[in-house]
């Protein structure tokens, strides 16, 4: 069985590819921020396509969050085969002059220092070579993303 984490698996692009790798026997750990009853369809919804999996609740905008994310996968696991950092928000569309701050500081927490923490602690166990034991099987399946919608 392949095993890979797929943060913001909820909804959307996510969903879709963590079903996609249902259909190839593959235990999924289905990242979420918000919403559980979108997370918890998801994990059904892997069940039913022959996968397995587990829910994984984490704001990728915290980085102990994410470290222990990965622990918790990896704990129920064993090995991690791939990672699909796809977590990501939409902040508000406006005029410059009507975008709070706030609303910035919160996308660009979650969508860059997010997406950085993801990438910062898969390589800290990439290089302690601790997982990705299969990293061709991933890197052959990356139409994924392309056919997962």
């Amino acid at each position: 069985m392949t095993n890979i984490l797929i943060t913001g698996a909820s909804q959307g692009i996510g969903r879709a590819t963590a079903i996609k790798a249902a259909k190839k026997k593959s235990f999924v750990g289905i990242n979420y921020s918000k919403n559980s009853d979108a997370a918890e369809s998801c994990l059904e919804a892997v069940k039913s396509h022959g996968g397995d999996g587990i829910i994984l609740k984490c704001d990728v905008a915290d980085n102990i969050a994410v470290k222990d994310m990965f622990k918790k996968f990896l704990d129920k696991s064993g090995t991690l085969d791939g990672v699909f950092n796809n977590a990501g928000i939409t902040g508000p569309i406006s005029p410059i002059q009507d975008l709070d701050p706030a609303d910035l500081k919160l996308l660009i927490d979650t969508n860059v220092s997010g997406a950085f923490f993801v990438a910062h602690v898969l390589t800290f166990y990439q290089l302690n070579g601790q997982f990705l034991k299969s990293t061709d099987w991933f890197r052959n399946n990356t139409f994924w993303v392309a056919a997962a919608g």
